[in-house]
């Protein structure tokens, strides 16, 4: 997810990177998509609810 649509969520919600879950960079789903530290990105669970992770090395 570019940094523009990260800052959006955060804003949405009045959330804080500090409050958002946290995902490991070495997890395969986001070295596959190319992601990096810092970014926060969107989970889509198998019950189609969507969550959000920040990405942390």
């Amino acid at each position: 997810m570019p940094k523009e649509a990260g800052e959006k969520i955060l804003a949405e919600f009045k959330a804080s990177r500090s409050q958002i879950p946290k995902i490991k960079l070495k997890d395969a789903a986001l070295i596959g998509m190319g992601a990096k530290s810092g970014q926060i990105v969107e989970v889509t669970r198998q019950d189609g609810s969507k969550n959000y992770r920040l990405v942390v090395e």
